[in-house]
């Protein structure tokens, strides 16, 4: 099966949000495992909490792209809308990047952010992340499908802690 773009994730509302940007783009997305089953030129993944396997990372010729809801290379890994909550941050992140075989570690392609309100919750945050999602996607998916979209590789020497114990760890030297 031959298709423009491969669609992963299973996440709402990030998925659908993302589906919804991909409107007028032949897509694959029957989320039938393995990933292997089609050859797109461009995998988008949105609302997908799993490591893309490196075969797979390999198998599109014009990359895997997706989304992180956090500021990179600050905040990689687990649960970032949770974390951005428990350190009390004024703003609100999403990256979009290439992805790569590391934790969010990849080019980035573009980023958002907003001002978080007294009243936003895990969820609202989430639903600004999809239509962030979808905002950046059609953005930048002509360029995408160019092989073209930008390409800013993430500074490491600023790159935050990755696991939730070192996130801990860090939050509670922070607040004491």
């Amino acid at each position: 099966m031959r298709c423009s773009v491969r669609l992963i994730g299973n996440v709402e509302p990030q998925t659908s949000a993302v589906r919804a940007a991909l409107a007028g783009v032949e897509v694959c997305d029957d989320d039938v495992l393995p990933f292997r089953a089609c050859h797109p030129q461009l995998i988008v993944v949105a609302g997908w909490r799993h490591m893309i396997p490196p075969d797979v990372l390999a198998q599109p010729p014009l990359g895997v792209v997706g989304f992180h809801s956090a500021k990179l290379p600050e905040y990689p890994g687990r649960a970032p809308i949770y974390w951005t909550l428990l350190r009390g941050d004024e703003r609100a992140y999403n990256t979009m990047l290439f992805l790569d075989a590391r934790v969010d570690s990849g080019d980035i392609i573009d980023a958002e952010s907003r001002r978080i309100g007294a009243d936003d919750t895990p969820e609202t945050l989430y639903e600004w992340v999809a239509e962030s999602d979808a905002r950046m996607l059609t953005r930048h998916l002509p360029a995408l499908l160019a092989g073209t979209a930008p390409r800013v590789p993430q500074d490491m020497t600023r790159r935050g802690p990755l696991t939730s114990a070192d996130g801990y760890r860090r939050w509670l030297n922070q607040s004491s």
